[in-house]
């Protein structure tokens, strides 16, 4: 749009010409002595523009959105960080099947806001695993701007995001967070067990490590002297200017450590596994031989092992968040809230213990 402006000066009067568009990174800006002159080129400038946008657009039904995320996928995704590559091309995978036959053109508020809806219906999905897939979305729209020189509008990467305040207004803010532990005859069973996976459940609660943690463990990495278990490579690493850290040992851990060493002596890794799939299967496995509870919602799942463990180094051995954060590798104190869902009896068992309560 133009925007006709007269300006004073000493020799009587000018007049300036200001054309905004949100294609343009800044607007177009002319001053001419007569008004006539300024009406001209205003016109002339905004035919141009509306030419090289009729271009665009006929350019842009031509672009499938499905090759901008495979794109992305090839050349943006594989640049970020370790632990983020494989959950992202999970989510391009999901975006791929629901974006399927549309051209770049047809992606418009409405229809993001359409595709939230659609995937909100399904009860299986929560709200922030929506939210980062449309993230992902908007991201894909500002790299093919600006890295890639395609004319997308401004308007449609700002809706891309604009569209989750319509949302929610609708649906919750916040998904509700999970806070499973193990129950007594779940912990007793992991603590008792004999089965062949049991060591890797019991090394999961003595050091609150993470899944791709215990993975990575090498025999090297374990100082039996000053008891302290080296983690070489951490998902927070980026928020923190070191790599990794250094886990305490107890006399406990030590002992199941020991134990998959001899185990293990022939493997390359401390656990003997390779891949996180393993562990998974073995999870399965070891849930199905103890008769533990696997369904969807309310099952026990190996991660719920770490909270277990970060629970009780509140409970147990009384220590402040601080001093947790050390240890479980969390980089903010609100994160570990997630984890710290503490069990109401134990926090009876304080008071009475400390004379409070009967």
């Amino acid at each position: 749009m133009a925007f006709l402006t007269e300006v004073p000066n000493k020799t009587g009067t000018s007049y300036k010409v200001r054309i905004r568009h949100p294609d343009l990174e800044k607007e177009l800006t002319k001053t001419f002595k007569k008004k006539s002159e300024a009406k001209a080129w205003a016109k002339t400038e905004e035919s141009k523009l509306t030419l090289h946008l009729s271009q665009d657009i006929r350019s842009l039904k031509r672009t499938q959105f499905n090759d901008w995320l495979i794109r992305y996928r090839e050349e943006i995704t594989p640049q970020k960080g370790k632990t983020t590559i494989k959950p992202e091309i999970s989510k391009i995978n999901v975006l791929l099947r629901g974006f399927d036959g549309y051209s770049v053109d047809e992606i418009t508020k409405d229809m993001l806001a359409n595709y939230i809806n659609k995937r909100m219906s399904f009860d299986l999905v929560k709200w922030d695993t929506v939210k980062k897939e449309t993230n992902l979305i908007s991201d894909l729209l500002h790299t093919a701007r600006v890295s890639w020189d395609y004319p997308v509008s401004e308007l449609v990467v700002k809706d891309a995001k604009a569209f989750y305040d319509k949302a929610h207004r609708d649906k919750p803010r916040k998904s509700l967070k999970r806070n499973r532990r193990c129950n007594d005859n779940e912990y007793h069973i992991i603590e008792v067990s004999d089965h062949p996976f049991a060591l890797t459940c019991q090394l999961a609660i003595e050091t609150a490590a993470r899944l791709s943690e215990l993975l990575r463990l090498k025999v090297e990495d374990v100082n039996v002297d000053s008891k302290i278990l080296k983690i070489n490579e951490s998902k927070t690493d980026i928020h923190q200017d070191f790599a990794g850290r250094e886990i305490p040992l107890t006399d406990k851990a030590i002992a199941i450590i020991e134990k998959l060493m001899i185990k293990n002596a022939d493997k390359d890794s401390l656990l003997g596994y390779k891949h996180a799939d393993s562990i998974k299967t073995a999870w399965v496995r070891f849930r199905e031989y103890h008769d533990i509870d696997s369904s969807k919602w309310f099952g026990l799942r190996f991660h719920d092992l770490r909270r277990e463990a970060v629970s009780r180094m509140f409970t147990d051995r009384s220590w402040i968040a601080q001093q947790v954060m050390k240890v479980s590798g969390h980089s903010k104190s609100d994160t570990l809230d997630i984890y710290t869902e503490l069990k109401v009896q134990d926090l009876v068992s304080d008071l009475q213990a400390k004379g409070f309560t009967s």
